[in-house]
């Protein structure tokens, strides 16, 4: 993600506000009605944070996803690639033996 420029105002005149988010004291996230971020912050911290937590919020979906791949690499699971599980969007369930292990 690229920060191009700094904005006083709310988007203009290609989309209507219809969400106002503040994360923590200084930051507004306002969403359109694409549901595009638009990150105002009083300070550069506040401005890159309102960008990282803009983009956790529209990636939780594959972040979970990549959990389970995580814990079959983590695990060493045999039999399981987990890159494909990550990109087939199946969830990964363990089993007893293997969360004994």
């Amino acid at each position: 993600m690229r920060i191009v420029s700094i904005e006083r105002s709310p988007p203009g005149g290609t989309g209507k506000v219809v969400r106002v988010e503040r994360p923590r004291r200084g930051l507004r996230i306002l969403r359109d009605r694409w549901d595009v971020p638009h990150v105002y912050g009083k300070t550069r911290a506040d401005g890159e944070f309102g960008a990282a937590y803009a983009s956790a919020e529209d990636r939780y979906v594959f972040m979970e996803q990549l959990r389970g791949a995580g814990r079959i690499v983590a695990l060493d699971v045999p039999g399981i690639d987990p890159f494909a599980l990550a990109t087939s969007g199946r969830q990964f369930v363990p089993t007893e033996a293997t969360e004994q292990d």
